[in-house]
């Protein structure tokens, strides 16, 4: 408080011996003098009120010749707070608390005189802003925090104005240290839950605030209301899924869900972290990993006590597989494929779009084109299509030994085979009796089963025949019969033996002969 100097003139009549005070006008004036500044405020503290005694108004000398009693009351004029006698003119009332008093003044002849005045204060500047908007768990100062001392403070809270005032110190959440604190600085909660965990002590609610400025045992002289306004902050967004992709597909959205009237932007970290994208609930990264949606009131610009993380995942693909493949041949007119890469316990193969299997060889593949993919069956990412080209069977050569011959001791040899076809060898087997085993038609002299096997020398193709030569190369008996003879009795006979299959007989000469390609013949006429 500052100190106050009261200067009263009192203006004196003498009549005889016995000073006779007529009138006791008293002119008080007063003056405030600052004790201290710092941080460009001012500072009380307790005053003293020196209340001074002179001839008159205009004298500049205190009255030193009477003595006066001095009482300071309230302003009523009801309640004595502190008495004393004038020193050389002079009284002074100790530790005074600003505010409207009433001196009393009583000379040695009993003449009362009073005097209504009123002290100031020199508190610093006490201003708060009418009103503080934030979300709920903000940060939040009320007032500004110098370093102030001679001074003391109180901070009172209502919840609107149709509460009274209360000290902070007889709220559920509030603290002696708070309400003694030349600012409030905290954190905000509109359900007056602590939110210690966001880094501050004091958790502060909506409402009113004002805070009184005071020294000693003086009443507080309170700031304009503050009003403190919390809005709520969003939900967390609602993740739509995480994403897990294919390596090399095309990267998909990050989506989540806000209710109308707030957005969603995007960070790198749960906390903190880059700034990826502002006022969308859909975003695209171009990287595997996790993100962090956090949303915000379009309106009131309060965000979400927390982050949505969703995550992108680029699931490895195999490769196309690669393989070995066996082309079909002249013995075998389907081809086959024996995979190579990739290869894995979780990786299976789809040959033309069928099921998928583990097998890494297929065969029975038709000429023409097929397809097959890998898979893997952990992520279920499929490669691109390998194409296997199954080629037309190479065409086998016609082997034809020819027509069954035999060979009889007229015909000791015949030619077997047929007529030589360009591109093409020839071998026959086995080789004795033959004129040559290398050649299309070659001459048999011998009876058998001659193997031939015709080669494509193009393709290496090669194909069998077969060609039986039989051989009737034994002699027949010939049996004439025992020599006859005729007679005129019996002037024919009969001569030969009798016939056997397989023989042919002819006779000569055939004078005399009944016939002469019979076995036998009868005789008219002698002979040999």
């Amino acid at each position: 408080m500052a100190k106050i100097r009261l200067t009263h003139f009192l203006r004196f009549y003498l009549f005889s011996k016995i000073a006779l005070i007529l009138s006791c006008p008293i002119v008080l004036k007063s003056q405030c003098f600052v004790e201290g500044v710092a941080n460009g405020n001012c500072i009380n503290s307790l005053s003293n009120l020196d209340v001074t005694v002179y001839w008159h108004e205009t004298n500049t000398v205190p009255l030193q010749i009477f003595s006066f009693t001095a009482e300071l009351m309230d302003q009523n004029g009801l309640n004595v707070i502190q008495s004393g006698s004038t020193v050389l003119g002079v009284v002074t009332f100790n530790n005074i608390c600003p505010g409207n008093y009433r001196i009393n003044f009583i000379t040695a002849y009993s003449c009362s005189y009073y005097k209504d005045v009123s002290i100031g204060s020199c508190y610093p500047t006490n201003t708060l802003p009418a009103n503080i908007v934030k979300c709920f768990g903000d940060n939040v100062i009320i007032g500004i925090c110098p370093s102030i001392s001679g001074v003391s403070f109180r901070w009172q809270y209502r919840q609107n104005a149709s509460f009274a005032w209360a000290n902070i110190s007889n709220m559920p959440w509030g603290t002696v240290s708070d309400e003694m604190s030349e600012c409030l600085s905290g954190n905000t909660s509109g359900s007056l839950m602590s939110l210690e965990s966001r880094g501050f002590v004091s958790t502060f609610p909506a409402g009113d605030y004002r805070r009184g400025i005071y020294t000693g045992s003086c009443s507080p002289e309170y700031s304009n209301p503050c009003t403190l306004v919390l809005n709520p902050f969003p939900i967390n967004p609602a993740s739509l899924g995480n994403v897990s992709i294919c390596s090399g597909s095309p990267t998909p959205p990050l989506n989540v869900s806000v209710p109308s009237g707030v957005t969603v932007d995007w960070y790198t970290a749960i906390t903190s972290g880059t700034l990826l994208a502002s006022n969308t609930t859909s975003y695209s990264p171009s990287s595997a990993g996790t993100y962090y949606a956090e949303a915000r009131n379009t309106n009131t610009g309060c965000k979400s006590s927390g982050r949505t993380a969703v995550s992108l995942t680029f699931n490895p693909t195999p490769t196309a597989p690669a393989f070995n493949i066996t082309q079909p041949t002249c013995a075998t007119s389907t081809g086959s494929i024996s995979i190579t890469s990739p290869m894995g316990t979780n990786i299976q193969y789809s040959l033309d779009g069928g099921a998928y299997t583990s097998s890494t060889s297929y065969s029975g593949l038709t000429p023409g084109n097929h397809s097959i993919v890998a898979k893997n069956t952990g992520s279920n990412c499929i490669s691109g299509a390998s194409t296997i080209i199954i080629n037309t069977p190479p065409t086998p050569p016609v082997a034809d030994a020819g027509l069954d011959k035999t060979i009889t001791c007229t015909s000791p040899s015949t030619i077997i085979g047929t007529a030589a076809v360009a591109n093409r060898s020839y071998s026959w087997s086995p080789g004795t009796g033959l004129s040559s085993t290398t050649i299309a038609q070659p001459t048999a002299s011998a009876g058998g089963t001659y193997t031939l096997t015709v080669t494509n020398t193009i393709n290496g193709c090669t194909a069998t025949d077969q060609v039986i030569v039989s051989a009737d190369l034994t002699a027949p008996t010939a049996d004439a019969g025992l020599d006859k003879t005729i007679t005129c009795a019996s002037p024919s006979m009969t001569i030969g033996a009798t016939a056997v299959a397989n023989r042919s007989y002819s006779w000569s000469p055939g004078t005399g002969l009944s016939s002469t390609t019979i076995a036998q013949p009868t005789a008219s006429t002698g002979g040999t």
